[in-house]
């Protein structure tokens, strides 16, 4: 846009008129006012701005430098400012571009963002956000006898440095989810940057690497979280971070575990409610032999995944019998935008590490092939939809599994059926609340103790 005026505060401070860098500030102090007023958005008296970046000095030697930075910020950026009598104002008017503020629009709502829950936009939205951070608010600036200024400078980037960190998480969350650990990877990394000693976030950064076929860069990386963790906090890595390093180290998959199931299945917050018919007649299903596919289907919010939890549960319970599933893998769907992230996101929930060389879906089959297993498929109906011309969606990798592998069974929760031979139904609807001659309900009622 002509004559705009760009405001680069996120790493080193670069300020911009039509491609042009502003330059020659008298002071150091005009810089620190135009970033504050720019930031800020709001009118400020005089006296507060005097106190603020002259705090240590007398009233009347306050007034007087602002006074000197005011006419020094005329002369470089004249239109940017409202000054008056009594207060001094960034114009919004004018056109001007200021990275602070765009990344605070794109990161949006970010603490209401769930990992699992993620939409390509929003995906979009926080990327965006994260190419805008190329470091530290202000980073390198420093204003003498400043006290003011620097603790609100101090204030600023630490608000921001989390809000980063927020959107990295859940980059990274949603991209490992995906099987996408290229993008993980570089999400990790960005991660570890601004918080070298965040060890959940080496533990990420170690398991991508691996399940991306980096075995050694892996091994690597848990020798610099021995350092960083020993340099900056002088202790060593948590037993979780070392068994993840010795299970690489040994050739298993980082996400090996023992039992297989114990660590797969999410730890429920609260109890299951009206629903143990159905868990155990599903249970029953799911044992007899000609049942390989069972799909709940139902509305969305009638409760499927939830009881497919409990199902999932219940199998790490009754499953102790050597002809019985051994292992139980709840693998979520929400987070893939496509069938074609299928593959790589069972791999990761089942805890298989693909070879660098070989076919992803060729080894998924051969690794089923050898496997007692309850594979739970979660959110499954927007997978349904074929990538080609070739192929029936993510219904086909479920077929070939079936085909493959005679001893896995599927469990789908879905709100559409698979249309496959082998697949059985069993819907899933909202809870019935049966009420007396009278027209009320029993206060123990099912569906009023899951409402309360």
């Amino acid at each position: 846009m002509n004559n705009e005026l760009r405001l680069n505060l996120l790493g080193r401070v670069e300020i911009s008129r039509d491609g042009k860098p502003v330059e020659g500030f008298a002071h150091q102090k005009s810089l620190a006012l135009l970033c504050y007023l720019a930031v800020t958005g709001r009118p400020h008296t005089r006296a507060a701005l005097a106190g603020l970046l002259w705090g240590e000095t007398t009233e009347a030697n306050a007034l007087a430098g602002l006074r000197k930075t005011l006419a020094d910020l005329r002369r470089q950026v004249a239109p940017y400012l409202t000054i008056t009598r009594q207060q001094v104002a960034f114009n919004q008017e004018q056109p001007y571009w200021l990275d602070v503020e765009a990344f605070e629009r794109q990161a949006g709502e970010i603490n209401a963002i769930q990992e699992a829950e993620i939409t390509p936009a929003e995906v979009a939205k926080l990327s965006a956000a994260i190419d805008l951070y190329q470091g530290d608010f202000i980073a390198g600036f420093h204003v003498r006898r400043a006290p003011a200024f620097e603790e609100w400078v101090l204030l600023q980037r630490e608000r921001l440095r989390l809000t980063a960190l927020r959107a990295l998480h859940v980059l990274a969350a949603h991209h490992m989810a995906q099987g996408a650990y290229p993008q993980a990877i570089e999400y990790t990394g960005r991660i570890l940057a601004l918080e070298p000693c965040q060890e959940e976030a080496h533990r990420q950064m170690i398991s991508a690497l691996a399940l991306s076929g980096q075995r050694e860069a892996a091994l690597r990386q848990y020798q610099a979280c021995c350092r960083a963790l020993a340099d900056e906090m002088d202790t060593a890595p948590q037993e979780e971070t070392t068994a993840l390093f010795q299970r690489i180290r040994d050739g298993s998959s980082p996400a090996s575990r023992a039992p297989a199931f114990a660590q797969n299945l999410p730890c429920p917050i609260t109890p299951l409610i009206g629903r143990e018919r159905e868990r155990d007649e599903i249970i029953a299903r799911l044992r007899t032999p000609d049942c390989r596919l069972l799909t709940l289907i139902g509305p969305g919010g009638s409760g499927k995944t939830r009881l497919a939890q409990e199902i999932a549960t219940t199998f790490t319970e009754i499953s102790a019998q050597p002809n019985d599933l051994t292992e139980v893998y709840l693998v979520p769907l929400a987070p893939l935008q496509s069938a074609e992230s299928l593959v790589p996101a069972i791999a990761h929930g089942i805890g298989l590490l693909f070879s660098s060389e070989g076919d992803p879906r060729q080894e998924l089959l051969n690794y089923l092939r050898q496997k007692h297993m309850l594979l739970i498929l979660d959110n499954f109906e927007h997978l349904l939809l074929p990538t080609d011309k070739e192929d029936n969606g993510g219904a086909d990798l479920v077929s070939d599994i079936l085909t493959t592998a005679a001893d896995i069974k599927i469990l789908v929760t879905s709100r559409a059926r698979l249309n496959l031979q082998a697949e059985q139904l069993y819907p899933i609807s909202g809870m019935e609340l049966p009420l007396d001659e009278a027209g009320k309900s029993a206060e123990g009622n099912n569906a009023i103790q899951l409402f309360l």
